[in-house]
């Protein structure tokens, strides 16, 4: 143990020390000074090691999916890619009363907690962490990870941007055995709540009756009713939850939609008009609707308890733009047959029960999803299957992988440019098509790192192999083809 390690033991040991009344809480230790910039790096490192367990408790998880390259991000995946390799993950947060408003009854019980761990509880949950809440009464104002049951990370760190890139915290990296089976013992019997669905108020409802019925999701794809389509999610958007009312300017509407037809406010009452008699989707009388600035109607319930949630990213980083017809449908089935999975984060879709139930030709399924699958959207783990087989092929795996803001995409593939060459990224990017990972800069990242230790004509070759194989094949994959370039 170096001099500096020394003095920081020391320091720790007189902490605890004078924290407790009889020398028994005192361990030998090995102690990391994890202070200013050092936390990140170590926690993220220890994670990436772990083989058996990880337990964590803490305050406030300030991640949002859509902020891809963030430090909390980049934790949360450690954390999520841990699970996947069999490491026993375990995550209690902290949630936090607002009592300004809980004297409001039309408020939910769940409406009435802070929303700062909430984006986090749910990733956690849809991957199958056993992730928990404290209890509303209570302030766990713990930071605390303990790897293995050795390696102990504990300080004033939150998992925040602020946190990790710019306050001056303290925190330790303690290797301890006796430590951790403290700390654990601490946590072992704290009461927790584990909601199976937690109500995100950044998320609208989508009723499954509006995707099943063949008169309604089905018809609006069959019949390219696009607008249809995004005005009825737009009035969900704005929708009172408790009376299914909805008043929203032609402005707003506008303005979420982009429209830039020469008389939209025209278009939207035809579709209005349209909604209401053929598809019934809502309800209103004329005079509410024509020759004024707010539309004033009812969305008609769907008698179904059954939801999916579709985040407003959906419209804040303009993806009810950006996406055709069929990659919005396929999407909203994707996060249908997602809800109902017993495999979460995957779920099985065969091809042709979608095509019965949502009455889709191939050609449209197959195309939605891979528009989506290029986007990043969705990834496809396709079944294998032995050419000539007599039997059915099995179905594919598809993983919703979230919505995310395509502004920060280009950022970041403009950070790759700098430091790589515009003329090296765009290659990289061309490449990584072939597996469907043009538009996700880590992987062209991988791709350009590839390159520079194993040579360009390894890549190349790499590329010509997996191209060859069929889109379906479970070889056409980033995985394989990151594995042939490093065989070659």
């Amino acid at each position: 143990m170096n001099k500096r390690r020394s003095i920081v033991a020391i320091i720790c040991f007189f902490i605890v020390i004078a924290t407790t009344s009889t020398f028994s809480h005192a361990y030998q230790a090995d102690v990391q000074n994890l202070s200013k910039d050092k936390y990140f790096e170590a926690t993220l490192n220890a994670i990436n090691r772990a083989e058996e367990s990880i337990f964590v408790v803490m305050y406030y998880v300030n991640w949002n999916p859509f902020e891809r390259e963030s430090k909390p991000h980049a934790i949360i995946q450690a954390l999520l890619e841990a699970h996947r390799r069999g490491v026993k993950v375990e995550v209690i947060l902290d949630q936090t009363m607002d009592l300004s408003r809980q004297q409001d009854e039309t408020v939910s019980d769940w409406e009435l907690f802070k929303a700062k761990n909430i984006y986090a509880y749910e990733q956690f949950q849809r991957e199958g962490i056993d992730v928990s809440f404290d209890l509303p009464s209570v302030n766990t104002h713990s930071k605390v990870i303990i790897i293995d049951k050795k390696t102990v990370i504990l300080g004033s760190s939150n998992w925040t941007e602020t946190a990790l890139s710019k306050n001056v915290e303290s925190n330790l990296l303690v290797e301890s055995r006796k430590l951790a089976e403290s700390l654990r013992a601490d946590f072992q019997g704290m009461e927790v709540q584990k909601p199976t669905v937690v109500t995100s108020e950044s998320s609208i409802k989508i009723p499954f009756k509006f995707l099943e019925n063949p008169n309604l999701l089905s018809e609006i794809a069959t019949q390219n009713d696009e607008q249809t389509l995004d005005i009825y999610l737009t009035l969900l958007r704005y929708k009172n939850p408790k009376t299914n009312a909805v008043t929203v300017s032609y402005e707003k509407i506008i303005e979420d939609l982009k429209l830039t037809q020469k008389y939209p406010k025209t278009l939207i009452n035809r579709t209005f008009k349209k909604m209401r008699d053929k598809y019934g989707l809502i309800d209103f009388k004329d005079e509410d609707i024509f020759r004024k600035d707010a539309a004033v109607l009812t969305i008609v319930p769907q008698q179904d308890e059954r939801e999916i949630e579709l985040l407003v990213g959906y419209f804040t980083y303009d993806w009810n733009k950006n996406l055709s017809l069929r990659a919005k449908v396929l999407y909203l089935v994707s996060l249908m047959y997602y809800i109902t999975s017993d495999s979460k984060p995957w779920f099985f879709a065969p091809r042709e029960e979608i095509e019965n139930q949502f009455h889709l030709k191939k050609w449209y399924i197959s195309n939605g999803m891979q528009e989506l699958r290029k986007l990043n959207i969705i990834d496809i783990r396709y079944a294998k299957f032995e050419k000539g087989s007599k039997e059915a092929r099995p179905a594919n795996h598809y993983k919703v992988l979230g919505l995310y803001n395509p502004k920060k995409v280009d950022e970041n593939f403009a950070k790759l440019s700098e430091q790589f060459g515009e003329a090296n990224v765009q290659k990289a990017r061309k490449q990584a098509k072939v597996v469907f990972r043009e538009n996700d800069p880590e992987s062209v990242e991988i791709l350009l790192e590839l390159t520079t230790d194993y040579g360009e004509t390894a890549v190349k070759r790499a590329v010509r192999i997996v191209a060859k194989k069929r889109t379906d094949n479970p070889k056409r994959s980033f995985a394989y083809l990151r594995g042939i370039i490093e065989k070659l």
